[in-house]
């Protein structure tokens, strides 16, 4: 086998032997949420976790009349947030916070409870930040 072949199967195989983090549930009395496994428990603003490393980078989740869901969605705007995506089961929504950090929020058009999870997260975050984000769900 040819060494730069070599190396590009190994690097291959690390990487399939790699673990996808390990998230938990996180929830309030409606809603469900996924996180880090080593993020700790949060009650500051509601049910939630944080990261920590970095108490800045948290979520928290909260249900909701499913009557009230454009009211919260127009809450959103009011803030500048802008939608990243919307669909027949959610909005995800994005607004930006100062020091460069950035807020996802993401929305369940769920019936007859809604559910609503901010999660605030620092530079290079974004993709679990959006693991989080798409996570949200009614508890059944």
């Amino acid at each position: 086998m040819k060494p730069s072949l070599y190396i590009a199967c190994a690097a291959l195989a690390i990487a399939a032997a790699a673990p996808a983090q390990s998230m938990r549930p996180v929830d309030d009395t409606h809603c469900q949420i996924s996180v880090p496994a080593d993020w700790a428990d949060s009650k500051i603003a509601g049910i939630g976790a944080r990261s920590t490393e970095d108490r800045r980078f948290n979520a928290v989740v909260r249900g909701f009349e499913s009557g009230e869901y454009q009211t919260v969605v127009d809450g959103m705007k009011q803030m500048k947030a802008t939608v990243v995506e919307e669909n027949g089961s959610h909005v995800l929504m994005s607004a930006d916070f100062p020091g460069g950090r950035k807020q996802y929020v993401e929305i369940t058009k769920s019936k007859p409870l809604g559910c609503r999870v901010n999660i605030t997260f620092p530079p290079g975050k974004e993709p679990i930040a959006r693991k989080i984000a798409d996570s949200v769900k009614p508890l059944k």
